[in-house]
Order: C-alpha cells, then structure tokens, then sequence
C-alpha cells in the first residue's frame, strides 16, 4: 500500500474483543493493577499538572511489562519518575486545551449566576429561592 493509496477498512476494531483481552492481561493481577491504577490517579491529582504525567507514565510501564511478560512490581509505578519531563510535557499537551476551554464556560457561570442572583430588601420567597438554586438547569 502507498501513501497515495490508503483505504480505510471498517470493522477490523472489534471493542468486545479489546475489552476481553484486556481483562484476561490482568485478571490474575487483578489487585494488583487496581491499586496501581488507583495510587497514581490519587498522587497525580495532588498537583495535577506537575505529577499526573509520570504517574500515568507509571501506569503504562506497568500495563507494557505485562504484555511482554515481566513481573510487574507496584513500585514499578514510581518508575515512571524516570520520564519526567516527557511525562510533563505530555500532560501539558492534554491540560492546556481543556483549561482553554473550561476557563471562558467557569466565567460565564460565574456571570449567569450573579446576574441571576435575587435583588432587593426583604425575604425571598420560596419559589424565586427554589428558581435561583436551579437556574443552570433551565438554559
């Protein structure tokens, strides 16, 4: 096949099948890849953009050594240290467009809801409260 001619093929990326091979690469190991999976997600969301990079870098060395066959370690995880840079700029690469994105739609909201608020002196009644609580949901 040459590059001047590439056919796209349907059908070749069965999901069922993925799914089933992946749980058979880690169904003995079962715990073990949770909790993997689970301590990397939790370090790297403490300063999300600094750590999440090595610890999702972590989390693949560990899903790649069980595919060629080796011991897989929970230390193992921290390897992913070893690229730091590489894991950082990886990070950087999937924030910066969602911060893009989510910046514009919190100032929005932030201005939806103090123009929404209820004005003037005296009790609020109980429907303008239930209204004010509610007021995304009605756009």
């Amino acid at each position: 096949m040459t590059p001047d001619n590439i056919q796209f093929r349907t059908g070749f990326i069965k999901p069922m099948e993925c799914l089933k091979e992946g749980w058979a690469l880690i169904k003995d190991q079962y715990w073990l890849f949770l909790g993997i999976v689970f301590v990397g997600i939790f370090v790297g969301s403490a300063v999300p953009i600094v750590l999440i990079g090595p610890m999702m870098v972590g989390i693949y060395l560990c899903f790649f050594r069980r595919m060629r066959g080796e011991p897989v370690e929970f230390g193992t995880l921290f390897k992913g240290f070893d690229y730091f840079a590489q894991g950082l700029i990886a990070a950087l690469i999937q924030m910066i467009p969602m911060v893009v994105i989510m910046v514009p739609f919190y100032i929005i909201m932030f201005v939806l809801l103090i123009t929404s608020m209820p004005r003037g002196g005296g009790r609020m009644d109980p429907d303008a409260s239930f209204r004010f609580m509610f007021t995304f949901f009605w756009v």
